[in-house]
């Protein structure tokens, strides 16, 4: 090798050292950067006519485990869903409070029950009226704060769904300007690994919103997905949008009939246009932070409303109704029962029992306006599989035509003005009547009985019936808006004195009162998630109150520990990564020593070939 020879490999080595340098510097002042991966340059050989003629600085590429990456991103969806989840589960358990205790719900519920006990022993005591009264409207106040509250936490995850697709839109807009780059880079030969670095930063922010899949597409192109399939990013960006209602009420739900729909919901533009799809009604985000505020909003805080109402309207219904059964009743060899309808409110439900070939069936049929949109939504039964609620409207007559239509023609129904009859056919084993009931709501505070519309439907003293007017049941937020009945407050007395004739100090209507809420067994809907659909949650409204408490306590507690499972396995892949992918301190200057090294060794070459060349001059 010619003096000249050495000399340009000691100076290719001299920059290629030196560029290698340059990384290990790079590496140290990123060692905490988020996103960032250490990176390495190998240096290649220059051959020459079948000879090395020197080295070069090679492409600097990045150290990483693209695998544990991937895994990282699916369980980073789950990390931010598990958060999520437990922060709103924690403050409704909060909310609901600790079971047994006084500021719980059943706590207060129960001091309301204890009022009565006391009213009971002595129906005389004006205090004890009074006591009833103060309890009776803290129970109510609590309820319609509760309300506020879930209402609170349902508008609070609208608004950081409206936040969260600005920054996927945010991280789609980036992803699609780091992707421009990396192209341009990738075409002239550069290595883009800091762009590389660049694009998983956008990719993390994404997979933090929403449960995604990232694909090659060749070279260093991408494609990412949800984790349902809908399009992301394919080198152009999806377009997401949210059309956020601010503050939501307790009848402003998630519906896939736009004209229905009374909160935001989030549409997918694809990525070069096209039609826009509606994400929610599709299921296309199943976790990350907006899979979890999703869930929050339209079921999770939605059902504990339902509890809330729940309580409200049975604590209603068992003070203010009065059961009453129908009357035996035959016509040759049918057989039946009859009932006056005259006293049902709209709401109030007419309950046929009755078997077709041995099989028990039970039918419920409500009076509703005639603005009422017919049939009534499957939603009107509150999720019981086994009960078929029908709307109707005419009055008797129209009650008389829809058990009708609804039993079929192995019965006859009949009556004359506000009576209804329902027959069998008269014939063993094949169809039969075994119940005619309706439960009417008490419009007066006196004269019809111990029955007492203690609770209204709102300040204006409206009567809760359960009714479904208009389409909407009338159960949906009560809990914000029940109130004691004005005229107990301004006549205390009524507590006790319910009809004519009955002394300030006869006890029958506060007992009353006190085992409807104590003592008698009721089923409660499904939809409250207390109980399952074919076996609906059955007892008093107190164990129900604490059964709903004990239920959000659970629900809490649940959160918390998928919480911390699941930032586990986010920690552990991370640190996994970071093991693969991170800046050791320690190796970097290992390697910058031997970098180090060689620069010095290159350039003591040159500085020999510089001293051979002045020996060869001065010859």
């Amino acid at each position: 090798m010619s003096l000249s020879s050495a000399m340009l490999s000691a100076l290719s080595g001299l920059r290629a050292t030196q560029s290698g340098m340059g990384v290990v510097a790079n590496n140290v002042a990123n060692a905490d950067t988020p996103n960032y991966t250490r990176k390495v340059q190998t240096p290649q050989e220059v051959v020459s006519g079948g000879v090395g003629t020197g080295v070069r600085a090679g492409d600097v590429s990045r150290v990483l485990d693209t695998l544990v990456q991937k895994q990282l991103w699916t369980e980073t969806a789950g990390g931010t869903y598990a958060a999520t989840k437990a922060d709103y589960h924690a403050r409704l358990d909060t909310l609901f409070g600790t079971p047994g205790s006084s500021t719980s719900l059943d706590g207060i519920f129960n001091a309301f029950t204890q009022s009565l006990q006391a009213l009971a022993a002595t129906p005389d005591s004006a205090t004890a009226r009074t006591g009833v009264l103060g309890s009776a409207r803290a129970l109510a106040q609590q309820l319609n704060s509760a309300t506020d509250t879930v209402q609170s936490l349902r508008s609070s995850a609208e608004a950081q769904l409206a936040q969260a697709v600005q920054d996927a839109n945010a991280a789609l807009a980036g992803l699609k300007s780091v992707s421009d780059r990396i192209d341009r880079l990738s075409g002239s030969g550069q290595a883009p690994a800091a762009l590389l670095d660049e694009r998983d930063g956008y990719i993390a922010q994404l997979s933090s919103l929403m449960d995604i899949k990232v694909a090659s597409a060749g070279g260093n192109k991408i494609t990412v997905t949800t984790a349902s399939g809908a399009p992301l990013f394919d080198g152009e960006p999806a377009t997401l949008s949210f059309d956020g209602r601010g503050e939501l009420g307790a009848r402003d739900l998630y519906s896939t009939d736009p004209t229905q729909r009374g909160v935001g919901t989030i549409t997918l533009t694809p990525p070069g246009g096209g039609a826009a799809t509606d994400m929610i009604a599709g299921k296309q985000i199943r976790s990350g932070t907006i899979g979890a505020l999703i869930e929050l909003r339209d079921d999770t805080l939605v059902q504990a409303q339902t509890q809330l109402d729940t309580i409200a309207g049975q604590m209603s219904l068992a003070l203010s109704n009065t059961n009453v059964a129908g009357t035996a009743a035959t016509s040759g060899g049918q057989a039946g029962f009859s009932l006056d309808l005259s006293g049902l409110q709209h709401g109030n439900p007419l309950t046929v029992s009755y078997s077709v070939g041995g099989v028990a069936k039970q039918a419920v049929f409500v009076e509703v306006s005639p603005d009422t949109p017919l049939p009534l939504p499957a939603s009107a039964n509150g999720g019981a599989s086994n009960v078929t609620v029908v709307g109707y409207t005419g009055g008797a007559d129209g009650a008389r035509a829809a058990i009708a239509a609804t039993l079929g023609a192995g019965f006859t129904v009949s009556g004359t003005g506000s009576s209804v009859t329902v027959l069998d056919d008269g014939a063993a084993g094949t169809t039969d009547v075994t119940g005619l009931s309706a439960s009417v709501t008490s419009t007066a505070l006196s004269g019809a009985g111990t029955a007492l519309p203690l609770f209204v439907d709102g300040s204006g003293g409206t009567l809760y019936t359960g009714s479904f007017d208009g389409g909407l049941s009338q159960r949906t937020g009560l809990a914000g808006r029940i109130a004691v009945n004005a005229g107990l407050i301004a006549d205390p007395s009524l507590l006790v004195q319910y009809d004519a004739g009955v002394q300030t100090g006869d006890a029958t209507r506060p007992q009353a009162i006190l085992d409807a809420l104590t003592k008698t067994s009721m089923a409660f809907q499904p939809d409250t998630g207390i109980g399952g659909t074919g076996n609906p949650y059955a007892g008093t409204i107190g164990s129900f109150t604490r059964a709903v408490v004990e239920a959000q306590g659970r629900a809490g507690e649940v959160a918390k520990n998928l919480n911390a499972g699941q930032q586990v396995v986010v920690n552990a892949l991370a640190d996994k990564l970071s093991a693969s992918a991170g800046v050791s301190i320690d190796a970097e200057m290992s390697n910058l020593l031997t970098l180090q090294n060689a620069y010095a060794a290159n350039a003591r070459v040159m500085s020999t070939i510089q001293d051979m060349m002045k020996t060869l001059m001065n010859m």
